[in-house]
């Protein structure tokens, strides 16, 4: 789930084997941007974990304590709390390398709702095309 991971999550090789073929280019080309939206997903959900670990601190160590004894220690949300327990206790980043880092996503972030913009104007374009029918 790790924004700056660089695997994809519905591709692995699929872009490497699609650059290589003699796919169109503008089929390369949305198959990159499946690469950018996946990595916009996993910033957005980052980002929403990261709130959670803000606004709950200090008490993440109790939440796995009480699954732990409640035996639901794999369930996918107590994952989620010791990934947001990891994450919390390993933050030695620079100022620098804090800033640069959410230069980065913020500047991937508003290209991702400019790409939002273009796809809900092409699904627009869609939609007055079968009414004009």
């Amino acid at each position: 789930m790790d924004p700056d991971e660089r695997d994809y999550f519905y591709q692995t090789r699929a872009q490497e084997v699609a650059d290589s073929s003699g796919l169109p280019q503008s089929a390369k080309e949305w198959l990159k941007l499946s690469q950018i939206i996946d990595y916009s997903a996993r910033l957005l959900i980052q980002m929403c974990f990261d709130r959670v670990a803000a606004e709950t601190s200090g008490k993440l160590k109790e939440w796995i304590e009480l699954a732990s004894e409640a035996g639901a220690r794999d369930l996918p949300i107590v994952r989620v709390i010791h990934q947001l327990e990891d994450q919390h206790g390993s933050s030695e980043r620079s100022v620098q390398e804090e800033r640069e880092k959410l230069r980065e996503r913020l500047e991937r972030l508003h290209g991702m709702v400019r790409l939002s913009e273009l796809l809900a104007s092409d699904i627009q374009h869609q939609l007055d095309e079968l009414d004009g029918s």
